[in-house]
């Protein structure tokens, strides 16, 4: 049980209830996520790695949070039919 396809089984009979993904969310499935109507996402390993923290890398961090935020601006888009 779990991913997009359990998010969008949610929203069938609960529309309006804002649902966060988390657990599983990575970068090759956080914009299904959005895209199966996740509200926002809970990332975590996948984001700061203990490596980047032992080498103090922060912009190690940071790019793969900007990442993230493309991610689901594109998604959060293509649901609203704009191109990005």
């Amino acid at each position: 049980m779990g991913g997009a396809g359990y998010i969008r089984a949610l929203k069938g009979p609960f529309p309006d209830i804002p649902l966060i993904a988390s657990g599983g969310v990575n970068q090759q499935t956080a914009s299904d996520f959005i895209l199966a109507g996740a509200d926002a996402l809970g990332v975590d390993r996948d984001l700061i790695y203990q490596d980047a923290i032992r080498r103090r890398e922060g912009s190690w961090i940071s790019e793969l949070a900007r990442r993230y935020v493309q991610m689901v601006s594109q998604a959060r888009a293509q649901l609203k039919g704009i191109d990005t």
